[in-house]
């Protein structure tokens, strides 16, 4: 009618333009060699600190974790929640996780609005469980009481760290 084409009037197609992003992948462009002395120098002198504050994260961790289930027996762990100091020391866990999420390059996140109340949120539900945003749901929540499946108490390192926060455990038959 105008004596233009509808197509002509909405431009370009999608198509011309550009390629579907793909959100999950990223390729780096490293067209310059001050590109690539950046990403050797990073590497070389960066990734040993955040490895080794990642270690020492988990080792504390660990000892908080150890400390908290000494002297505790399974029956009297099964049969109340933890209280007193053994409660705390889930707060200074919550913290040590913190600091490994910000060793992993995870900076201090700031959190809008208010946090609900027990009696108006419950539950608190993180997904897709397959991120390390899971991670900071739980952290920055002040570890809740969270649910695990009763294979990782077996895992060598991180089984006494589970315990200590004291999970539900689910069983998968």
């Amino acid at each position: 009618m105008g004596g233009k084409d509808s197509d002509d009037r909405d431009g370009p197609k999608i198509e011309e333009t550009s390629q579907i992003l793909n959100p999950f992948i990223h390729r780096p462009e490293l067209n310059t060699t001050y590109d690539k002395l950046k990403l050797v120098v990073m590497s070389v002198l960066v990734v040993p600190f955040r490895v080794l504050g990642i270690c020492i994260c988990l080792l504390v961790c660990y000892a908080f974790a150890f400390t908290g289930l000494y002297g505790l027996s399974r029956e009297d762990y099964n049969a109340k929640p933890l209280s007193g100091w053994r409660r705390k020391i889930r707060w200074y866990m919550g913290l040590c996780g913190r600091w490994m999420m910000f060793c992993y390059a995870f900076q201090w996140m700031k959190i809008k609005g208010r946090r609900a109340s027990r009696d108006e949120a419950p539950i608190l539900v993180a997904g897709p469980h397959s991120t390390f945003f899971d991670c900071n749901a739980v952290f920055w929540s002040g570890v809740p009481c969270l649910v695990n499946r009763i294979e990782n108490l077996q895992l060598p390192f991180f089984g006494r760290k589970l315990d200590a926060v004291k999970l539900i455990y689910l069983l998968h038959e």
